[in-house]
């Protein structure tokens, strides 16, 4: 699930050994959440715990998990704003690879981005799909948030991996013009109180230096 997914992953991983980042959970409740600045890239190697942070941001935010056991025990549980925030959030977890699916092309990726996502809102969200015939994640974020006035924390997991994979300037455009429409575009200004995203890569700019300069 990309909409509501649980938490059984971030149990698995503290079950196998945890290293506490949590402070990173306070730094975000206090510096970034409903702010100006809510948009974070993070940009590391293989191996370097991206996805694990991921993992640890869904398990403490999204109102799908209940995760007071876990947190209680961490760094985190000593905040201020740990309770205000802890599994109080609409979120949105995906890990970009997910959208490359089995015997599926490069010309596929962005059909099967929208559709996943579209369906998943669709499922928590019907209304925003009335006399809607088509897939379009950016409309229909927008269109959630107008009917429903919710907001979310969108969490993105390898941001690079059609780069990576397909070497495809085409394709490397349109993820950036996608980001644009997400993050800098007025239709989706109010969707979003927080947007982590992270990649090997770093972030890729436009000719003009202002794609996604508000990471």
């Amino acid at each position: 699930m990309i909409i509501d997914k649980d938490d059984v992953t971030f149990r698995a991983i503290i079950e196998s050994g945890f290293v506490d980042k949590t402070g990173l959970i306070a730094h975000l409740n206090n510096k970034a959440i409903g702010k100006l600045r809510h948009f974070i890239f993070m940009s590391r190697p293989h191996g370097f715990g991206k996805s694990v942070t991921i993992e640890m941001l869904n398990a403490y935010y999204s109102k799908s998990c209940n995760c007071s056991d876990i947190f209680d025990k961490l760094k985190i549980s000593q905040d201020p704003t740990y309770e205000e925030n802890l599994n109080k959030h609409n979120v949105l977890c995906v890990d970009m690879q997910s959208f490359d699916h089995p015997n599926s092309s490069a010309d596929d990726y962005f059909d099967n981005f929208h559709k996943d996502l579209c369906e998943d809102l669709k499922t928590k969200y019907p209304l925003a799909f009335d006399n809607c015939d088509r897939y379009d994640f950016v409309d229909a974020i927008a269109r959630v948030n107008k009917i429903y006035h919710e907001t979310f924390i969108f969490l993105i997991d390898n941001w690079d991996y059609i780069i990576r994979k397909y070497h495809d300037t085409e394709l490397t455009n349109y993820l950036m013009g996608l980001w644009r429409e997400l993050f800098k575009s007025s239709q989706c200004e109010d969707c979003f109180s927080l947007v982590y995203m992270t990649g090997i890569y770093p972030l890729v700019k436009g000719k003009t230096q202002s794609d996604v300069n508000n990471f």
